[in-house]
């Protein structure tokens, strides 16, 4: 980095980049995305049921996947399966429950990769990410109980917000994570399959991003009481998930990008009924679709 008259000039090898305006002694080590600060990255793709694989922008020891299905271009219950994580890449999927069909339509998917650990972010968020795992089924149909979790750390006690999702494929029947009684010190994971499903779950590992509650600029969280009605929301969300369950029945939040709603969606493998108790689901909006998590 040099000073160039007023503006700070980046030189890489044979290229340079003038950054107007920004005197050279106020750039750091921080100012610029590096191995060395960077924790994770996110973005959006385009899913359908067959499975895709994800270049990272980084390489990671041990990285956690969360994802979330954006979008309602099918109306079938789906959620997303991770497979196959590696330190540079990961394999995603949509997958319905057992009882549909199995081909859905292609729908966009946010996703969040986090190197494994307790980390404080530049904008000032605390974060932790993690891998559990668990074959504990928790649903109507079957009640296996759940897996205490414990954070590192202080978080926002029963306000942290903690997104979950499947990284193994040990079992090959629907499933999904359950978040519930996220508390000061942890929370509690499971597994829900399909309703109908009585007979239990491999042992899967589970991934898991726990957010400090807030508003940081670059992104923000906070949480909303759904069900099976759907909920008129002014922005739409990146990532959401259900974290205090209230109705048992499996399910999953849906989000209607043209109508500006959210609800609770369950399959109808055991039974045609779909009304669900509103569940408290933590969300997340993030300022930019792409980005990176620095330290």
């Amino acid at each position: 980095i040099t000073q160039q008259g007023a503006d700070a000039v980046l030189t890489v090898g044979e290229s340079s980049v003038t950054l107007k305006g920004v005197s050279a002694d106020e750039l750091g080590e921080t100012s610029f995305a590096h191995a060395g600060n960077t924790v994770g990255e996110r973005g959006t793709l385009s899913v359908g049921s067959d499975p895709i694989t994800v270049d990272l922008l980084a390489e990671y020891e041990n990285p956690v996947v969360v994802a979330f299905v954006k979008t309602m271009n099918g109306h079938e219950m789906v959620e997303t399966r991770v497979s196959a994580v590696t330190g540079t890449s990961f394999e995603i999927e949509l997958i319905e429950p057992d009882n549909a069909d199995g081909i859905h339509t292609v729908e966009t998917v946010s996703y969040m990769v986090v190197e494994a650990g307790r980390h404080v972010l530049q904008n000032g968020a605390v974060i932790e990410a993690g891998l559990v795992d668990t074959g504990k089924v928790y649903q109507t149909t079957l009640d296996q109980g759940s897996t205490p979790v414990a954070f590192e750390g202080e978080l926002s006690g029963a306000d942290t917000r903690v997104f979950a999702t499947v990284n193994s494929k040990q079992g090959g029947n629907f499933v999904t994570a359950r978040i519930d009684n996220v508390s000061a010190s942890g929370f509690d994971v499971s597994l829900a399959e399909t309703e109908a499903d009585t007979l239990g779950h491999a042992v899967e590992t589970v991934g898991f991003i726990a957010f400090e509650d807030g508003d940081f600029e670059d992104f923000a969280t906070g949480s909303i009481q759904i069900g099976s009605a759907s909920v008129a929301i002014a922005d739409e969300f990146d990532f959401a998930q259900i974290t205090r369950i209230n109705g048992t029945d499996p399910a999953v939040i849906r989000q209607d990008l043209d109508a500006g709603t959210v609800f609770a969606q369950e399959d109808q493998s055991h039974d045609s009924e779909t009304n669900h108790v509103a569940d408290e689901v933590a969300f997340i909006d993030f300022a930019q679709d792409d980005g990176l998590f620095l330290i």
